[in-house]
């Protein structure tokens, strides 16, 4: 179906929506800017960014680095760019627009492609915390390895890809090993029928050191909060992105009270809601520096720390308060609905 007659249906459905009372202030919401185009003109919109923009990774990165992350191809980096490229023009084009923004990082980057800074609303982001305390439901094997850790660095991505750079956490065990601090290693990540990324990670570990490492398919939500409550008074996850547009498991983990450390980088928007002292260069020696001295302080310490700092300001309770406030904002701003096809 071309745009034009998606747009078309949509407009009469808005229309009818609204009963032809046209002193209803319609807003029309999108989760994502790749289906902007079919948004009909003449009605108020607002948009949430939940990916990257390919196009700023590229710039920071390279394309061939862009196919990379993608896994390889060329023909769903080139697509997902010219359908982001369609959103960003609509937006600039149509001042009816408005970006619900949960990230710096992408607010920057539409800024820079010349949209008003009026244009957005910023939200905290929905960080929610459910209360599991129950380790229990993890394996064995897993919760064994965990409670014989004197201190354990860990990670948990949906992925195990270019962006995650897990291949820094290995060289951070390695290196921490090697200055005889008695450290663990949980990577968790990939889906369970795919195991090739987790072999080549366990691959460059030398042999004699692999009983250290653990290296794991990745977990359901409800698993992936009980690995924070099992590893609060001993665990540190890493967070060793290259590219976050925003990073919600480590916020999540920050703010469930487990000590988090987070790799420097301007391309990387949780760490904007991090303590200082939780950023770390992007090197196997600092980072194994930062993790001695955690382990010299007290995790226990640094875990509360991390989680006064972060909770307040990622709550679904700022999260809807923010919301609230910008739909009211959007909502005052009454825009007479176009004729009806």
């Amino acid at each position: 179906m071309a745009s034009s007659d998606i747009a078309s249906a949509l407009h009469d459905g808005f229309y009818t929506t609204c009963q032809g009372n046209t002193a209803v202030s319609l807003i029309v919401y999108y989760q994502t800017d790749t289906i902007l185009q079919y948004h009909p003109q003449g009605f108020r919109f607002c948009v949430t960014h939940h990916g990257l923009f390919v196009s700023h990774f590229i710039g920071s990165f390279s394309a061939p680095l862009a196919r990379l992350a993608f896994g390889g191809d060329s023909g769903k980096v080139d697509i997902l760019d010219r359908q982001q490229r369609t959103g960003i023009d609509r937006l600039m084009q149509d001042p009816l627009g408005t970006v619900l923004a949960h990230s710096g990082l992408q607010q920057r980057i539409l800024e820079g492609e010349g949209l008003d800074e009026m244009r957005f609303k910023r939200l905290r982001p929905p960080i929610g915390v459910p209360q599991c305390g129950d380790s229990s439901i993890l394996d064995q094997p897993m919760r064994a390895f965990i409670s014989s850790a004197k201190i354990l660095i860990f990670t948990a991505v949906a992925r195990l890809d270019y962006f995650k750079n897990v291949e820094l956490m290995i060289q951070v065990g390695l290196e921490l090993l090697d200055r005889g601090i008695p450290v663990r290693i949980l990577v968790v990540g990939d889906p369970e029928g795919d195991d090739t990324r987790r072999r080549a990670l366990l691959d460059s570990i030398p042999t004699n050191k692999r009983p250290n490492f653990m290296i794991l398919p990745r977990l359901p939500k409800d698993h992936l909060y009980a690995l924070f409550a099992a590893v609060r008074k001993n665990g540190v996850f890493l967070c060793s992105s290259r590219y976050e547009t925003l990073g919600i498991t480590p916020l999540e983990a920050a703010a469930s009270g487990v000590t988090t450390l987070m790799a420097d980088s301007s391309t990387v928007e949780a760490l904007a809601y991090m303590p200082q002292c939780c950023r770390v260069p992007a090197t196997s020696p600092g980072i194994a520096a930062r993790v001695q001295m955690v382990y010299r302080d007290g995790i226990s310490k640094w875990a509360g720390m991390v989680k006064s700092h972060v909770r307040p300001a990622t709550s679904l309770v700022g999260f809807r308060n923010d919301m609230l406030r910008s739909w009211s904002e959007m909502s005052l701003c009454n825009v007479t609905l176009p004729a009806r096809h």
